[in-house]
């Protein structure tokens, strides 16, 4: 009762994809996925993995075993289960990945076929990519600098969760009173020029530049009013 033990689930929608078990059986077919850049040439030792569903590839869970992509910027995963819809794709090398554009990650074919072939695009991450990841990255404000004056007190120590959806959620930190409880949220967008992200409505909200973006760390400057400087340090810890 293998196909009863696999079985199915209706493909919701385009930013959904299917829900399928991850067990790999054999026969099935082969899913061919081809990295590219943004000049549409092949990229080589690119890690693609897929995932089940949308959840999954926010998640980064329940994924099939990642592979990497050869010269030709291809890799092949053979063995799939008859009867799936779809996959969410990751692809990524380096600072380059594809999760900014999530229509680009979802890959949806007809298994009536016994092989199937994808493209997907890679590009340099993003403010966006950087901040909150595939779905949200949570950063601790660990320095608040205003005119040389250094408050590291829990109401400025905050952690700020950053969601690609445009929402920003404020947190108590870990060791403050009410540590986790959630405090405060807004909304943010990446500022036009890509230097910096504005935090608030886009005409009247609050101009931030970023200085210095890493993986792991994140350093930014305002400057609100005449003569006044406000330099913010955070730490990515999730």
């Amino acid at each position: 009762m293998q196909a009863q033990r696999l079985g199915y689930c209706l493909l919701l929608g385009i930013l959904f994809g299917a829900c399928r078990p991850l067990d790999t059986v054999s026969p099935g077919f082969a899913l061919k996925i081809k990295v590219v850049n943004f000049n549409n040439q092949p990229v080589e030792g690119a890690t693609v993995t897929l995932y089940a569903d949308q959840e999954a590839f926010i998640n980064d869970r329940r994924s099939i075993p990642p592979k990497q992509t050869d010269r030709n910027g291809e890799v092949v995963f053979e063995g799939l289960p008859f009867g799936t819809w779809g996959y969410y794709v990751s692809a990524e090398r380096g600072s380059s990945n594809n999760w900014s554009d999530q229509l680009n990650a979802n890959v949806l074919f007809d298994t009536r076929n016994v092989e199937y072939e994808r493209t997907i695009r890679i590009t340099e991450a993003s403010i966006q990519n950087a901040l909150a990841g595939r779905f949200n990255r949570r950063w601790q404000r660990v320095s608040y600098n205003i005119n040389g004056n250094v408050n590291t007190s829990c109401s400025f120590t905050q952690v700020h969760e950053f969601r690609r959806d445009g929402f920003v959620n404020i947190f108590n930190a870990a060791g403050c009173p009410n540590a986790g409880q959630q405090v405060g949220a807004n909304v943010w967008t990446v500022a036009p020029d890509k230097r910096g992200i504005i935090l608030g409505a886009i005409t009247t909200g609050r101009q931030i530049s970023i200085t210095d973006l890493t993986a792991t760390t994140l350093r930014t400057t305002e400057t609100p009013q005449p003569g006044i400087v406000i330099i913010e340090e955070y730490q990515l810890i999730q």
